[in-house]
């Protein structure tokens, strides 16, 4: 089955397809992949646009926002066919945001975000001046049965609900934020990351802080929870503590905790950075999934280790390590690998691990982007593309992304045998043998190879 999967990338139809929907190959034979434009909006410029998960089916379900011709930002929360057709949307009379969305084992769904001064889902309305989280709660048909706010301010941008549908959410929040009868505040000025965990009753268990920025929460069979990102200087949670090599460092984390809050872990991963002209370090852990045989796969962006300290200046050789690497439950590093470098700029985006352990990885690069004893030249301008690695790590399968404006993925995820990503695009994109066109407009796309 995988290795047909992995042949149909190869295999390409001659006709471009029209824009919106695209179904599938007509002979149904040949390539299986769907492309489709969700929605239209103005310009996106939000580096927290998109989240997508799947159901047991193959329907896929994408939290995101879209700006309307006043300007302001409206919620967008959609259901689509495995054949990239909107079945529902919701939210888009909200001005606000969809950030995140979780789905658990029962197929209930969790979307979050914020809104401005009113939200309504179906019959459920909240009538709150200023800006407020929001955490609602919907069937797969599109119905809304719970809808919960904060007091204060708080963002959320990760969320995931485990085994027994807990959920974890991860965010950035102000001077204070109050969940139900949980309250979190400080007095430092500044902003600075939370976490909060819920019951699978959406009541808060409890809330906090986390200076780090959060790009993805995971979980696994036991229910506990994973989540990995990036900080600067320094990181603390219960009784761990990290610290950078430097002031010039932003380092890749991950931390494990339970739904409790009573057993976690904290890993850092990084290289010392160094001050060249401004320059800081920007290491992170982009994404991380659960992997078939157990433990947990992050996909990071790191410095270099074989770069010299004035390569940044003359961008001479690779500048960023592609990496994966490999914990285990008790946070032990079972193995890291390079799966590729770029030698301008880099950047990976989005990964998430099929049933049969193959890896797939959404990403971006300029200048030329060496996997293995392959090479691409991508050229000055970034370019968008998806990597398959085998469950040995190996690249088999590279598909670009081409097209006439920007364009970024912002999330993936896989179910059974299904695969997808979404993210923004402008004016036209194609990938593999798929083409989507928007008559120069900003737009959310969908994808999926198989």
């Amino acid at each position: 089955m995988k290795n047909a999967l992995l042949l149909s990338f190869l295999l390409s139809l001659f006709a471009a397809c029209p824009p919106g929907p695209v179904q599938r190959a007509p002979d149904g034979s040949s390539d299986r992949s769907v492309l489709a434009n969700v929605r239209t909006t103005g310009r996106i410029s939000s580096n927290r646009y998109a989240d997508l998960v799947l159901d047991r089916t193959g329907n896929s379900y994408i939290a995101c926002f879209f700006k309307a011709a006043d300007g302001r930002d409206r919620i967008s929360f959609s259901k689509l066919s495995p054949e990239g057709v909107v079945l529902w949307e919701k939210g888009v009379e909200n001005r606000g945001r969809a950030t995140a969305v979780a789905i658990d084992r029962e197929e209930r769904l969790w979307v979050a975000g914020f809104f401005e001064d009113e939200l309504a889902f179906d019959d459920r309305r909240l009538n709150l001046p200023g800006t407020h989280l929001f955490l609602a709660r919907f069937t797969p048909e599109g119905n809304c049965r719970q809808l919960i706010h904060a007091q204060g301010n708080g963002l959320p941008f990760s969320l995931h609900a485990n085994a027994s549908g807990e959920l974890l959410m991860g965010g950035i929040m102000g001077s204070s934020l109050t969940i139900g009868e949980v309250e979190w505040s400080q007095s430092s000025g500044t902003d600075l990351g939370f976490l909060a965990s819920f019951d699978r009753d959406g009541r808060c268990r409890w809330l906090e802080p986390l200076h780090a920025q959060i790009y993805r929460i995971e979980s696994d069979p036991a229910g506990d929870f994973y989540l990995t990102g990036d900080y600067h200087e320094n990181l603390s949670f219960r009784n761990d503590s990290l610290q950078t090599d430097g002031p010039y460092d932003n380092d890749g984390f991950i931390l494990k905790v339970d739904p409790a809050g009573s057993r976690s872990w904290l890993r850092r991963f990084g290289n010392r950075g160094n001050l060249r002209y401004g320059y800081r370090s920007q290491e992170r852990g982009a994404d991380l999934a659960p992997l078939p045989q157990g433990g947990m796969l992050v996909a990071a962006q790191l410095e270099s280790r074989t770069s010299s300290p004035m390569s940044l200046i003359g961008r001479e050789g690779p500048q960023l390590e592609l990496m994966l690497m490999e914990w285990t439950a008790d946070g032990q590093l079972l193995q890291e690998r390079a799966f590729g470098s770029a030698v301008d700029e880099g950047l990976v985006q989005c990964l998430t691990v099929d049933r049969y352990g193959g890896i797939w990885i959404g990403g971006a690069a300029t200048g030329r982007l060496e996997l293995g004893d392959r090479s691409i030249d991508l050229g000055k301008e970034r370019q968008s593309f998806i990597l398959h690695l085998d469950a040995g790590w190996q690249v088999d399968t590279i598909l670009r992304a081409r097209r006439r404006q920007n364009m970024l993925f912002r999330a993936a995820a896989s179910q059974g045998d299904r695969v997808a990503f979404t993210g923004h695009y402008q004016d036209s994109l194609t990938i593999g043998s798929r083409t989507i066109a928007n008559d120069g407009r900003h737009g959310l796309f969908f994808f999926s190879p198989q």
